[in-house]
């Protein structure tokens, strides 16, 4: 009863980061055997809610550090789950930051990768190599910003092509 009033009294004030009431959750859905339905009764939220919040435990370790340091948004961090690649989803964390991306436009780019096997094998660094050892080759990538066909000659480290890359870091 206690934790059930401390977690509720939390919840309500808002006080606490998404990860934090994830955990909290947990603790309180093990200790008391509750499921979804009956815990989100219990402390007056949604079992919809309730379990949206618990999948954050299931996140990779960096993006939960993300939301709980809020850097990113539970739907953003949702979408670079898809990457399994750190590495790459790391590069991916860094633009969103940087760039102010909305969840919409990380869905955008994380479709793009799933979608485009040629993308998913390509990091920034590999690209570079890839041309220089596949001069020849006629291979081309899709900018994240604008979605156009680029060379990867063409393309930032970001791979977003020049243009798009010239107008997102423009001074406004």
């Amino acid at each position: 009863p206690v934790d059930v009033l401390n977690i509720t009294e939390n919840l309500h004030r808002g006080t606490t980061n998404p990860i934090d009431e994830a955990l909290s959750l947990a603790q309180l859905m093990e200790r008391t055997q509750d499921n979804y339905t009956d815990l989100a009764k219990l402390i007056g939220r949604t079992p919809v809610w309730v379990q949206k919040r618990l999948d954050l435990l299931r996140l990779p370790d960096d993006l939960r550090s993300d939301i709980q340091q809020k850097r990113l948004s539970i739907a953003s961090a949702n979408q670079l789950a898809y990457i399994s690649d750190h590495s790459l989803r790391r590069n991916l964390v860094t633009k969103v930051i940087d760039y102010g991306a909305s969840a919409n436009t990380v869905k955008q780019w994380v479709d793009q990768l799933l979608n485009n096997p040629k993308i998913i094998a390509f990091t920034p660094t590999a690209v570079t190599e890839y041309i220089k050892d596949n001069p020849d080759d006629p291979l081309k990538l899709q900018c994240f910003a604008c979605g156009n066909d680029v060379s990867p000659e063409h393309l930032k480290s970001q791979l977003i092509c020049v243009k798009c890359d010239n107008l997102l870091t423009r001074p406004s």
